[in-house]
This record gives C-alpha cells, sequence and structure tokens, in this order.
C-alpha cells in the first residue's frame, strides 16, 4: 500500500470527496433505502451478505412488503435526467417487484490471482504515475484517447496494455467463458477511506466498449452496488440496491442485464481502508470484424496486445468500477 499519498481534491459539477466536503460541499447522492445482497451460489438477492446458500434465496417478504407501500412524498437520488423524465402511474405487484430486484450477468470468481501475483501487480502499478481523479479516487489509464460525444478515438498515445496485466490476461482467456475476451483499455482506480472515495451510479459507455466488463478487486474486500433509474422504479415506496460482494483478490465480470439495465457504484461506507480495481474493457460489435469500424479494432487489439503500455496522461472517460 503507497502511504506517502499528497491528498488532493479534483472533483467537479456534482461529485465530492471529504476534501471538498470539509469545505462545505455537500454530498448529492445518498445511499438507497435498501440495500439486498447477492449470492454468488444462487445469483438472487436475499437480507444478508454471508450465510450458506438457501437453494435459492430470496428477498424477505417484509422487504417486499416495504416496497410495495405508497411512495413517499420525496424520494432520494433522483437525478437530473431522472426529474426530466415523465412520471408513470405504476401499479406493482408482488411478483413484478421480486422479478424488479433480480441481478442477472454478474459472476465473482473468487481468488483469481494469489497473493504474491496481488503483490506483484501492486508494486507494479505504484511504479506509474497517478492521476487525482473525482469523488477521491486515483487513477491510471491504458488506453486510446476517447471523445465519447463525438464518437472519435486518436491511437497514437497508446502504447499497450500494461506488462503486469499479461498474466491477468491470459488467465481470464485461459476461462472457457471469456477465451475470447481481447481487451483494449486497462484502468486502475485506488480508492481510500481517507479520501472518501467513491463512484457513483452509473453505466459505461456502450458504443466503444463491448458486452463484458471485468475487473480484478484487490487490497481490500468491498461491494459493488446496482441500482435501478428512479423512472423505473415509479410507484414503490423507495429506491433500493442490489449488493454483490467482491472478495480480495476476486474478479467480476458484468454482462447482460447488469451491464445495460443496471447502474453500478462503489460506496465510500464500502472502503474499509485501500481499495484497487483493475478493470479491462473489450471493444463493441461496432469494431468487431465485419463492423463498419473493423479496421480502427483491429488497430487497437494489435497495440493492446504487445503489453508495452505506459500511463496515458487522458482519460478514455468511458467509467470504472
Amino acid at each position: 500500500k503507497n502511504r506517502n499519498v499528497v491528498m488532493s481534491c479534483s472533483c467537479k459539477g456534482i461529485r465530492t470527496c471529504l476534501l471538498c466536503e470539509q469545505q462545505n460541499r455537500e454530498p448529492a447522492f445518498r445511499l438507497p433505502a435498501i440495500r439486498l445482497f447477492y449470492c454468488p451460489a444462487c445469483q438472487n438477492s436475499r437480507s444478508t451478505a454471508d450465510g450458506e446458500c438457501a437453494e435459492p434465496c430470496r428477498p424477505p417478504d417484509e422487504i417486499i412488503q416495504q416496497l410495495l407501500l405508497p411512495p413517499a412524498s420525496a424520494t432520494a437520488n433522483v437525478d437530473a435526467a431522472d426529474a426530466a423524465a415523465p412520471a408513470e402511474q405504476t401499479i406493482w405487484s408482488e411478483p413484478a417487484v421480486r422479478q424488479l430486484l433480480t441481478l442477472s450477468g454478474v459472476t465473482v470468481l473468487p481468488n483469481f490471482v494469489s497473493a504474491d501475483e496481488e503483490a506483484a501487480m501492486l508494486a507494479a502499478i505504484h511504479a506509474s504515475p497517478w492521476t487525482d481523479s473525482q469523488s477521491g479516487r486515483r487513477k491510471q489509464d491504458f488506453g486510446p484517447k476517447v471523445n465519447f460525444k463525438k464518437q472519435k478515438i486518436r491511437s497514437e498515445m497508446f502504447t499497450g496494455l500494461p506488462a503486469f496485466s499479461r498474466l491477468l490476461v491470459d488467465r481470464i482467456q485461459a476461462c472457457s467463458a471469456t477465451a475470447d475476451f481481447e481487451p483494449v483499455e486497462l484502468c486502475n482506480l485506488e480508492y481510500t477511506k481517507a479520501r472518501g472515495s467513491a463512484i457513483d451510479p452509473h453505466k459505461d459507455d456502450a458504443w466503444l466498449w463491448g458486452e463484458r466488463l471485468i475487473t480484478l478487486n484487490l487490497c481490500s474486500a468491498t461491494h459493488l452496488c446496482f441500482s435501478r433509474p428512479r423512472r423505473e422504479c415509479e410507484g414503490l415506496s423507495c429506491d433500493f440496491e442490489i449488493a454483490v460482494p467482491l472478495p480480495q483478490r476476486s474478479l467480476v465480470i458484468v454482462q447482460g442485464a447488469a451491464r445495460h439495465n443496471w447502474d453500478h457504484a462503489i460506496h465510500r461506507s464500502d472502503i474499509a481502508d485501500v481499495r484497487m480495481a483493475i478493470t479491462l474493457r473489450e471493444l463493441s460489435a461496432e469494431f468487431a470484424a465485419g463492423g463498419p469500424r473493423e479496421a480502427d479494432g483491429q488497430q487497437l487489439r494489435a497495440i493492446a496486445a504487445t503489453f508495452a503500455g505506459r500511463v496515458s496522461t487522458s482519460s478514455t472517460g468511458g467509467g470504472s468500477s
């Protein structure tokens, strides 16, 4: 762990960390009223993070009944996009609420690297320079420079994935479910309790980045929290989230409904001390064989596979967790 860190604030807009909150900035995000936990064994939600799988687990009846109560006059976590959306008068049934609480598309692989491999990766990571990021995080980007609004890519400064990640990529590709995973971007994000590090609910870009988001969780255990946009939950009494436990040295794969229908976040309350996230991203179908940007995809994959990368000074801005 790197303890010799000069803390500075790089928050913009509504994002905050403990440093800028000490200057009387109010955090915009509030934790959901209800937290459920994802069971990796049966892929259902339950009320506790630990314990044996109930085969299958299910949300407690009292949680369902709480959500079915009439909505309060004011709700938390309504962002600008949600506030502008027209409210829909939805009458919820118990089966519909249970279906809403079903999170699919998350796979957690515990002990994906050993303690020695973790230590070697962290040493390599801290040998490269950091850039302060929003919400109390520090980051390192290895990828092309991207303008997502204009859908433009510049690859001249992209020198490949970092050398230390070759072991990680090889191991991911050795798994049958991810044998065809070809990452072209790697982002290291450091979270610390001292800075109040977090990342608010968001979805990663889907124009450039492909179906699977893969993150290796190092240094400590945490939770990756999934929530639905409030406009999809009109008529429920309050907001909720499903927290996916991520043990130290575990790998999490997010795809399908979890990738596209749910927002994901890391809360500062789930950072015990220091947490390091190594996130890898593949390209979307637009950059695959037969796609309109096939040539760009071939070039980016070839550069990434050199594993000779140096930290990029320009963020891709694709979102990470």
